[in-house]
């Protein structure tokens, strides 16, 4: 029996190509964006609109570093709240979560590559907002998977010419 995921943030550019990587191998995957799932709603909400799912995709990110710094707001709910409430809602529904981080949880001093276990020392608002969602979920919820991403994300049909 084919494994089942929600894919949430399926329009952007990591959620569409794992989204594509999912339907690609089988998997029952459904994507949810704007249109279909407010991400403002309560938990239990969320639980029940992404219910049916093994697990959770979280491509949720407001990834412009820069802007990071004058819109705050924006930044801690795309990075920090949401990666919450979705790890709530996983933990309501039996789910699992699989969420992507970055490097920019790290300053960028270390002369070799971070490990999981590595120190985290976020240099921007950014990293702030991404290592709270990291620490936060870490007590809701045992993941299945959490990755970082190097700070530019790209896809075969989205190099530049």
């Amino acid at each position: 029996m084919p494994k089942t995921y929600a894919v949430v943030g399926s329009r952007g550019t990591f959620g569409s190509d794992m989204l594509k990587v999912l339907e690609t191998s089988g998997a029952q995957v459904k994507g949810f964006n704007r249109d279909n799932l407010d991400l403002t709603d309560s938990v239990e909400s969320l639980a029940r609109e992404l219910s049916g799912s093994e697990f959770i995709v979280n491509a949720v990110a407001y990834t412009k570093v820069d802007l990071a710094e004058v819109n705050q707001d924006s930044a801690q709910f795309a990075n920090s709240e949401v990666p919450r409430k979705l790890a709530e809602a996983c933990k309501l529904n039996g789910s699992r979560l699989i969420h992507i981080s970055t490097d920019y949880v790290f300053d960028g001093e270390s002369k070799s590559p971070y490990l999981p276990g590595s120190q985290t020392n976020p240099k921007s608002v950014y990293g702030v907002t991404k290592l709270t969602a990291i620490t936060a979920r870490q007590g809701l919820i045992a993941l299945i998977g959490l990755g970082r991403l190097p700070s530019a994300v790209l896809s075969p049909d989205r190099l530049p010419p």
